[in-house]
């Protein structure tokens, strides 16, 4: 019973739960947030005009939210491509040494 309970409620996991575990997302918000914050709050300081500091806030905040985001996830799926080659460069080496890919990496004489 209890099985079924924990089971449904991990599949009722919400959208903005399923989004904020993206990579990327934290960084592109905070950065997009901040950058539209100072420039709507230097612009209303200069120009003492509201809907216009609003405006330049928030077309900052969209501009570089997507940018950043575009950015970020091009650098995370280019990081994640160069991981994968060198767990393989690893596994190739450790099988032309004759390892098996099963043995520990620390032998059990090693370990205190």
């Amino acid at each position: 019973m209890s099985d079924e309970i924990d089971d449904d409620l991990e599949e009722k996991v919400g959208f903005w739960k399923r989004f904020a575990g993206q990579p990327c997302v934290r960084q592109t918000y905070l950065y997009s947030f901040t950058g539209g914050l100072i420039v709507g709050s230097l612009n209303f300081m200069f120009t003492s005009n509201v809907n216009l500091s609003q405006i330049r806030g928030i077309s900052t905040f969209a501009g570089t939210m997507g940018i950043y985001w575009v950015f970020c996830r091009y650098n995370y799926f280019k990081e994640q491509k160069e991981l994968k080659k060198i767990s393989e460069t690893i596994a190739e080496r450790a099988l032309t040494l004759g390892v098996n890919p099963n043995d520990p990496i620390i032998p059990e004489e090693f370990k205190r």
